[in-house]
């Protein structure tokens, strides 16, 4: 399993940045054999990050709470969605 994270500078929001940035990092986990599993954390009220792990067919798998953050989403999808039967 791999975990991904990214971050857009607000003054660079709304612009497709998260998506290709996701997309990159989703086409090279899907190189990495070893990587059956892509893992990414969003704060629950990061509504924009929420949906561009929705448009990339993440799932919902965990809650976590963290003091500095508060209520925290894991979200997972396999590395390869061509290898899920």
């Amino acid at each position: 399993m791999v975990e991904v994270g990214y971050s857009v500078v607000s003054a660079h929001r709304r612009r497709g940045y998260a998506r290709a940035m996701l997309s990159a990092l989703l086409a090279r986990a899907a190189e990495e054999p070893a990587v059956r599993t892509v893992r990414a954390t969003v704060r629950s009220d990061n509504a924009a990050s929420l949906a561009t792990l929705a448009g990339f067919g993440f799932t919902r798998v965990a809650e976590r709470g963290n003091e500095a953050d508060g209520i925290e989403l894991v979200f997972e999808r396999p590395a390869d969605p061509a290898s899920v039967r």
